[in-house]
């Protein structure tokens, strides 16, 4: 198989590829990149075209003030250079850009469009050049009219173009896992009847002066919605694309609709249904016609270029609908962040856990937080940070703590959003006058990277939160965690070069240690590198670099980047690091320099291992649901819950938190996870009615003995019963109702085929088994298609499942009867069963196919196969995360590694499986990794909590598996 290039080791973080949410997969949490520097521009040239835009150039534009040195590339890639800010600031602060007068003219322009944006010139000429007045918004059917190929074609042209637009102007959608709270939302100034949250509405009138400034009038015509006027839009709107369902971003206070119309565009506002006669009426044009329009108001326009500075955000189906959610805002909204008020040297007791101290070890000044998980914790991880240069906007003043608690690093929120117990220690390592403070040594690297002098300043850092939370004895590490950016170089050089060090084996360098490199790749000492790699079994290094191009300001020759050489001496020496060193190439035109850590930290803290310590039972909010004895049952959810592009919430819990989620953008929801398995303990999952074990089973099903040994081992799983036929799941996963062996879920429309099978094969059953709601029933799981599934999730949460409040406040669903009754006896039709054993060999099918195309052979591999199948979908090799086909193109790195190891044609099956193991549990949503890969793992293994339960059916590695298909 072949490696992708940019190349390095398989990537053990699933990481490479930046995932996205309902914007592709893309992470809520990423920092999008802002517009200058190595990003895109705001408007793209025409083929051809002479006229000279000097604001088109995308390396021309970088700050106020000074000026740049053209050959330091670390320097330039700063893209800061602001005046200081007198104090540090948590909420977006509006950005220092300004437009320039050929970027006004255009936003003034209402005959041009910010459809001219797009990037690829053919598609851009189509758009620009079709007539929208025919084409219909995603969902819309004309009165008296059915979804016909033709209307399906034109929702497919409107996703298209959303998508599109989405690539020029990133959303950054309200996360799923914002906890629903009804803060009080605040009028807003000169926005009549208008309210929002406090921290919004002051980033809006922030936005609200630029604008004008700009001469662009924001006009706010929806804000706020209390939850019974978001029902009521909910229940009056019959396309379900066209308004929230249950939670809004409205009900939070953090969205806007904005006045599109301008004098000489009049549109009709915030409407996705216009017909002729309507299009006519109001001066505009008729269906998607009036919505393309407005991509030529100046309010668009500017909102486009400027939004991102002031923390607003598009949602890519409603040019008007714009959203509040910068970086870090989540921990802010739920109560957690760090105020910049709090960031003094010298804090009283009982104020927030962040203090400055200069260490006596070495006379730096050190500034550290303590998260809320780790003020109640003996054992905590210490995440030590060695900043860059002092160059991305906004510098602030209050060195160090302004690292922790401004912009653009916000490093205590990052940190309190993992939800681990975590000590933050960032020192000032005021690179700019290394020398001058006496703290240079080696090739222009730090002090603080000598090992004795770091396990120094780490200890008396441990000794302040010792003081900060009261406790007795400072608290234990249990991991240490070396992230640096940019100039950084500095610290890792340093420490690689001391890895022989006596220092490097104790104190805190000698815990289990993570070293994070962002973006720092302006050095490559790859032999010190490969000696600190080899010199421990507990060094697990990633390094995040960007490559590509640039320009050094007033020329027009363009340069690799130096990160983006290096980057690749990096890989080279990854594929010989026996997967201890793990690279994540970017494309510099993709995420700025001064965005990698605000980018990739969150990720890079959500794949670190499950923290199973003393204090994981006692930090909130943390992983609560799960016990170290517990799995995860699985459902088949490969499919999206929902379909791409609905701003819309889902709140079937009633009183119960509830989460915002947009279309395909399920981020935390386990209903919209990338696999069955990332859902909750089993000991929730199968809760409805238990079934003695001597009732289940699968003999006379006529199946092999490596297909039965697989199909118990997947149902052992799911629910509990080996081969049983009996699994009845409640809405635990959000999934509505799963059932039988390898829990289909009505959530995602697996189960249904087997229904209506049932029904057209068994009528008189059918109506035996479901009785006085068998017609009802009937009528609802007949109806096919994506709106179908939506109706019959909606009844299968509010009709089949009752909830109420466990004693973590968590919500507790169980199935209700009758169904419970039907359901046992659905489960205990032998024709039923029949039906789903003949679905499973269609899995068993698939799995065949998959040993088949990895070369295997043994019972094992096809058992491993058949439970990869069954959890993450028959077609788990080709989802695509942000477009790319990820978990193959990590598999074909895993094999080609495997293959330079062992041999083509020589690899283990062992090996095989362990690497797709890996690849299935990186690419899960992060919470469910470590379960998807235990759970995988024990295929080869044989480890897991469950494991005395599991034993019996332990698959075997020498015995060759058999097919009672006969292939």
């Amino acid at each position: 198989m072949a490696t992708t290039n940019p190349t390095g080791a398989y990537d053990e973080l699933g990481l490479a590829t930046p995932f996205a949410d309902g914007q592709g997969e893309r992470e809520s949490f990423d920092a999008a990149p802002p517009w200058h520097g190595y990003s895109e521009p705001p408007f793209l040239r025409e083929e051809g075209e002479d006229e000279a835009l000097a604001w088109l150039d995308t390396d021309g534009a970088s700050g106020a003030g000074e000026e740049a040195q053209p050959d330091d590339e670390e320097r330039d890639a700063g893209e800061a250079y602001a005046e200081p800010e007198t104090e540090a600031v948590g909420a977006a602060g509006g950005g220092t850009l300004s437009l320039t007068e050929p970027q006004r003219a255009w936003i003034h322009a209402l005959d041009r469009s910010a459809l001219e944006r797009l990037p690829d010139a053919t598609m851009r000429e189509r758009f620009l050049a079709q007539d929208w007045s025919g084409i219909e918004f995603p969902g819309n059917v004309p009165r008296g009219q059915q979804a016909t190929d033709t209307i399906k074609a034109h929702w497919a042209l409107a996703r298209t173009l959303f998508n599109a637009m989405a690539s020029v102007t990133p959303e950054r959608r309200v996360p799923s896992t914002l906890r629903f709270r009804e803060h009080p939302a605040q009028p807003v100034p000169q926005q009549a009847g208008q309210r929002l949250f406090a921290e919004a509405r002051d980033a809006f009138l922030r936005m609200h002066d630029a604008a004008r400034a700009d001469g662009v009038d924001l006009v706010i015509l929806s804000s706020w919605r209390s939850r019974a006027k978001q029902a009521s839009l909910s229940a009056h709107q019959s396309n379900p694309n066209a308004v929230a369902r249950g939670v809004s971003a409205h009900m939070y206070g953090l969205a806007i609709d904005l006045r599109m119309a301008v004098r000489g565009l009049p549109v009709a506002e915030a409407n996705t249904r216009v017909d002729d006669a309507s299009a006519a009426k109001a001066g505009t044009a008729a269906k998607m016609g009036n919505l393309v329009r407005m991509y030529r108001s100046p309010v668009y326009k500017w909102m486009a270029l400027r939004g991102r500075d002031f923390g607003w955000y598009p949602y890519r189906n409603e040019p008007w609908h714009w959203e509040y959610n910068p970086p870090g805002f989540k921990a802010r909204f739920e109560g957690t962040a760090v105020g910049a008020a709090v960031a003094q040297e010298d804090e009283a007791e009982g104020a927030a856990m962040i203090r400055t101290f200069t260490a006596k070890a070495l006379g730096v000044k050190v500034a550290v937080y303590v998260t809320q998980a780790a003020r109640r914790a003996s054992q905590v991880e210490l995440l030590f940070y060695a900043h860059g240069l002092d160059l991305c906007q906004p510098v602030l003043k209050n060195r160090p703590a302004s690292f922790i608690t401004g912009r653009p690093f916000e490093l205590g929120a990052l940190a309190e959003a993992s939800g681990r117990p975590i000590v933050v220690m960032v020192p000032h390592l005021d690179w700019e006058h290394l020398a001058a403070n006496g703290m240079a040594y080696g090739k222009k690297w730090h002090r603080l990277g000598r090992p004795d002098n770091f396990n120094a300043v780490a200890a008396e850092a441990l000794d302040q939160v010792r003081d900060l939370t009261g406790r007795p004895t400072p608290p234990t590490l249990a991991r240490l965690i070396l992230a640096g950016h940019s100039r950084a170089y500095g610290f890792f050089d340093a420490m690689a070069h001391e890895h022989g060090a006596a220092q490097m084996q104790g104190s805190a360098l000698g815990k289990p240690l993570h070293v994070w490199a962002l973006d720092t790749t302006y050095s490559a000492p790859i032999a010190d590198w490969r000696a600190w790699l080899a010199s421990r079994d507990d060094l697990l290094a990633t390094i995040v670099y960007r490559h590509g191009t640039y320009r050094t300001q007033g020329s027009a020759i363009a340069r690799e980047l130096t990160t983006g050489v290096n980057g690749q001496a990096f890989a080279k020496l990854a594929l010989s690091a026996h997967g201890r060193l793990a690279m994540m190439p970017v494309d510099a035109g993709r995420v700025a320099h001064c965005a990698i850590p605000a980018t990739y930290l969150p990720r890079l803290l959500a794949a670190l291992p499950a923290w199973h310590g003393e204090a994981d039972a006692q930090a909130e909010g943390y992983n609560a649901s799960l016990d170290e004895d517990e799995d995860v049952a699985s459902l088949a959810n490969e499919a999206e819950a929902l379909d791409a592009g609905d701003e819309v919430a889902q709140d079937e819990g009633g009183d119960a938190t509830a989460r915002f989620d947009a279309f395909n953008d399920s981020r935390d929801l386990a209903w919209g996870a990338a696999s069955t398995e990332e859902a909750t303990p089993a000991s929730e999952a199968y809760e409805a009615f238990d079934i003695p074990q001597e009732e289940a089973g699968l003999a006379g099903s006529g199946l092999t003995a490596s297909e039965q040994r697989a199909v118990e081992i997947t149902s052992l799983f799911e629910t509990g019963k080996a081969g049983g036929f009996y699994g009845l799941s409640s809405n635990f996963d959000g999934q509505g109702l799963s059932f039988g062996l390898v829990n289909w879920t009505i959530g995602t429309g697996s189960l249904q085929p087997l229904l209506r099978d049932f029904a057209r094969e068994n009528p008189a059953r059918w109506v035996q088994v479901f009785g006085p709601d068998a017609s009802r029933f009937l009528e609802l799981i007949n109806r096919k298609g994506t709106d179908a599934v939506r109706e019959q999730h909606r009844f299968a949460v509010e009709q089949m499942n009752t909830a109420s409040t466990g004693a973590r406040g968590k919500p507790v669903w169980t199935v209700r009867q009758p169904w419970v009754g039907y359901f046992r006896r659905l489960s205990e039709d032998t024709a039923f069963q029949q039906i789903q054993v003949r679905y499973v060999r269609d899995l068993l099918a698939r799995a065949d196919y998959y040993c088949k195309a990895f070369h295997l052979k043994s019972e094992q591999a096809f058992c491993f196969m058949f439970d990869a199948v069954a959890s993450h979908g028959k077609g788990w090799t080709k989802k695509k995360f942000d477009g790319v086909e990820k978990r193959r193109l990590l598999i074909e790195q895993a094999m080609a590694a495997l293959a330079t190891r062992h041999g083509a044609g020589a690899i283990p099956e062992a090996d095989v499986l362990l690497a797709i193991a890996d690849v299935l549990a990186t690419t899960s949503a992060h919470r469910w990794a470590d379960q998807v890969r235990r759970r995988k793992r024990w295929f080869v293994t044989g480890q897991h909590p469950r494991g005395r339960e599991l034993a019996p059916y332990q698959p075997r590695p020498g015995v060759a598996y058999t097919t009672s298909s006969g292939a």
